[in-house]
């Protein structure tokens, strides 16, 4: 009889400990309710709300900024300044968020439960006020975590709604975040086209020729400053550097005239100019086979310039353009990046980039040694060109001539010599004098490499000639190395 007794006050405890889950289970689904009851419960509950025609402000708070919009006109202005730019279709957003408003489900009608959900002491409220000045505030208290909703009650009324969070997601908008700012024009480094920098008193002037500029000896330079040419890749990583210009925030959304000594732009610490080209694909007004409207690529030659101004104390500097009044700001690295380069950084290292189209013949001294090359070029009935090569009266391979030729191209120096440093021909180790088809005062070359210290030879390309920044150049020792076996392969 006992055993039967323990057993049954056992049965009897799993019972109470059941029925007591289940209540508990009971009360926790009355406040999260599960996605597929909430389906089940698919019809919405109306709130009050004023109608996006009928609705004359909207207030409500930002972390500590106090947004308070006011509607004049049809057009949405900000209360404590009607001159800020209001985005329109952001506070028409936020219009049309309040006007369609409603619940996931009416929670309770009892205002004794406030406190349980968060409304005893609201976390955030929503002003929204009619043009007869009628308001409706919504006091948004606890989260339900498992819903992604909050509690919410109408002012003035009793009624506890749960309300989709994607609500209070739509008024997560600052003073900033509101203001309808043109954007910077985003350039690429590839689309600029010429580019003038002055920099804390540093001064360079870029100009791209797609196809080279005549007085330079080569086609293959493409980046100028004046007459001088500059190293392509050099160039093109300097204006990635001037390209990056995003802006780190608006200081000021209406620059007056007389407002520019308050900035910095007075004295600027730096101005940009930029010419660069715009891309758009613009319909034709045509179909294609499928119905789909024709677009054709329309490029455009743009200009921008940038001024920037003094730094504001916490790691920015004040930036105009010319294609707006507002004040950007940009991070003050900005400024450092622009004065890191200069014409001796952008001068290219290149020892010779005569093009193999343009040579007639080659006399090469190295080594104690004299050998003379010539390129023949015959055309047949069909205009067919055919390219051989002669060494000292004798057939030269292609692949000897390649192999000489574009060793000598492809070597570049690893810096600038001293331009006072005389080379004479007596002196050089190697000397190529190139004869060209240009017909002008670059059809002949010559490139002079002598010895110079331990680690390097000093190089020239045509002594006396303005090239290259009149640049003599210092040559690794083992890159001459490899131009001396190229040469002994000739044969």
């Amino acid at each position: 009889m006992k055993k039967k007794s323990t057993k049954l006050i056992i049965a009897l405890a799993a019972v109470a400990v059941l029925v007591g889950g289940y209540f508990a289970a009971t009360h926790f689904l009355n406040d999260d309710t599960s996605e597929e009851e909430t389906a089940a419960e698919s019809e919405t509950v109306k709130v009050e709300t004023i109608s996006v025609d009928d609705m004359a402000s909207m207030n409500y708070m930002y972390g500590e900024e106090n947004i308070k919009l006011v509607k004049k006109d049809g057009t949405w202005l900000l209360a404590s300044d009607k001159k800020f730019p209001v985005d329109q279709t952001k506070a028409e957003t936020m219009a049309d968020a309040a006007a369609g408003l409603t619940a996931k489900r009416l929670v309770s009608e009892s205002s004794s439960v406030f406190a349980e959900y968060g409304l005893d002491r609201p976390s955030s409220s929503y002003v929204f006020t009619d043009v007869n000045g009628n308001t409706v505030t919504y006091l948004f208290g606890d989260e339900n975590t498992f819903s992604h909703a909050f509690y919410m009650n109408v002012a003035g009324t009793e009624n506890v709604y749960l309300i989709e969070q994607s609500f209070i997601d739509t008024f997560t908008v600052g003073k900033d975040d509101l203001a309808d700012v043109p954007e910077i024009p985003m350039v690429s480094s590839g689309d600029i086209t010429s580019a003038a920098v002055d920099a804390d008193g540093k001064k360079i002037s870029l100009k791209y020729y797609a196809s080279g500029k005549k007085d330079c000896y080569t086609s293959e330079y493409t980046w100028f400053s004046g007459d001088e040419a500059l190293d392509n890749e050099a160039v093109m990583s300097y204006l990635s550097t001037v390209a990056d210009f995003s802006s780190d925030g608006c200081a000021d959304y209406s620059l007056a005239k007389d407002e520019n000594e308050k900035y910095g732009f007075d004295k600027p610490s730096a101005v940009i100019s930029l010419t660069y080209n715009e891309s758009e694909d613009k319909p034709t007004g045509e179909k294609d086979e499928d119905g789909n409207d024709v677009t054709e690529t329309v490029t455009a030659n743009k200009k921008l310039k940038l001024t920037l101004g003094d730094e504001n104390g916490q790691g920015d500097r004040y930036m105009k353009t010319d294609a707006s009044n507002a004040v950007y700001l940009v991070k003050n690295d900005y400024l450092e990046s622009l004065t890191s380069f200069d014409e001796k950084t952008l001068a290219p290292l290149d020892l010779c980039l005569i093009g193999k189209d343009s040579v007639e013949s080659m006399i090469i001294t190295a080594d104690g040694k004299r050998h003379e090359i010539k390129v023949v070029r015959t055309t047949d009935e069909k205009g067919s060109e055919t390219v051989s090569y002669t060494m000292d009266g004798k057939s030269l391979a292609e692949p000897r001539y390649d192999n000489f030729f574009n060793t000598v191209h492809d070597i570049k120096a690893e810096k600038a010599a001293d331009k006072s440093r005389v080379l004479t021909a007596d002196g050089n180790y190697i000397t190529i004098v190139y004869k060209r088809n240009t017909g002008d005062k670059f059809s002949e070359m010559t490139l002079s490499i002598a010895e110079y210290d331990d680690s390097y030879y000093i190089a020239e390309l045509n002594e006396g000639t303005k090239l290259n920044s009149g640049n003599k150049l210092l040559v690794n020792i083992l890159d001459v190395d490899k131009i001396i076996e190229a040469f002994k392969a000739l044969g």
